[in-house]
């Protein structure tokens, strides 16, 4: 599903005087220096309601701007929603439209994505094993992908311009929607949400500007998946269970030679008692690489390298590629 969007729009595909009517019934933010000379004035950002649904309208330089959830807008929450992006910017565009009373046009190829949050949920059964697993996920740092925590939230290159990814209990995160008033969810649907860890890839500026290859309006629900799947994938691994007694096996079939296979397994035992870092500065850099190739090969990721250990939450339960889509398949699974 996408989780939120925000549309950039160049104000000359507005009908004329509509802007600047809605301009004079906003609010203002002006910047006054020291002799109290105006030294410039804008239009403030205004957040649209109705009832839970919310998005913010905002006018900077020559470009009109729409912020906000599209699964919010039409479910009246953003735990299940499309992944269709044409169908998430029109949602989002016409409830803009309806409220602003500007008219706004529905050609998507006149719109830009500066950032578009793809998610998806996963039911792992109670909230005591999400925790669990993001217990596990702090410990997924690998190569370019740092990691930081807040509370119950991991967070992997956060301040990148091109992409972050977040993985979070949707069931708290959804209560506290509920009481600030923010979504429309039932009791029942809170204690579902208890279940499910939320992996959410924010492909961000530059990606679009830079690396998308295509127009944001080109790219089918399918292509975002795999995209995510793709991401998370190489933090999180396959989905299946790994036992320790098999590991060497599993590395004699994919490594080029057995003595290849028996020094990675003997590099992944030297993690297991010193840890990741301590194991990669004992060593030559190429033998380091391509013993974690071997492992990585094996079907360990980045987090079981940082944990020291096979992580078997995910192997169990994860699978990419296949999350829960509607109460009804979390519901069908309690």
């Amino acid at each position: 599903m996408i989780d939120w969007l925000t549309l950039k729009l160049d104000v000359a595909h507005l009908p004329e005087g509509a802007l600047s009517s809605w301009q004079g019934r906003a609010g203002k933010i002006l910047c006054v220096d020291g002799d109290g000379v105006l030294k410039w004035e804008r239009t403030a950002r205004e957040t649209i309601r109705s009832d839970s649904h919310q998005l913010v309208v905002d006018v900077a330089h020559t470009d009109f701007y729409l912020h906000g959830s599209p699964a919010r807008v039409v479910e009246g929450h953003n735990v299940f929603g499309s992944g269709d992006p044409v169908q998430c910017a029109l949602a989002m565009i016409r409830f803009a439209a309806l409220h602003t009373g500007i008219s706004l046009p529905e050609d998507v190829t006149l719109w830009r994505v500066t950032r578009m949050d793809v998610t998806q949920s996963y039911d792992l059964g109670s909230p005591a094993e999400v925790r669990q697993a993001l217990s596990y996920l702090r410990q997924s740092e690998g190569g370019r992908y740092q990691v930081r925590t807040a509370s119950e939230t991991v967070y992997w290159s956060r301040d990148s311009a091109l992409r972050s990814g977040k993985a979070y209990h949707k069931g708290p995160h959804l209560r506290y929607q509920a009481k600030k008033r923010q979504v429309e969810v039932t009791p029942e649907e809170i204690g579902l949400a208890d279940r499910l860890l939320r992996l959410e890839l924010s492909l961000k500026s530059q990606f679009w500007r830079e690396r998308s290859g295509r127009a944001w309006y080109e790219y089918s629900e399918d292509e975002l998946e795999a995209i995510h799947t793709e991401f998370f994938g190489r933090l999180i691994g396959k989905v299946e269970v790994v036992e320790m007694d098999s590991l060497l096996e599993r590395f004699d079939r994919v490594a080029p030679t057995k003595g290849q296979a028996l020094a990675a397994y003997r590099t992944w035992s030297l993690i297991r008692v010193v840890g990741v870092r301590e194991a990669e500065a004992s060593m030559p850099r190429a033998t380091w690489f391509r013993h974690r190739k071997v492992m990585f090969a094996a079907g360990l990721t980045f987090a079981d390298l940082h944990a020291g250990n096979v992580v078997p939450f995910r192997r169990r339960i994860i699978e990419l590629g296949k999350p829960v889509r509607s109460w009804a398949e979390v519901a069908r699974a309690a």
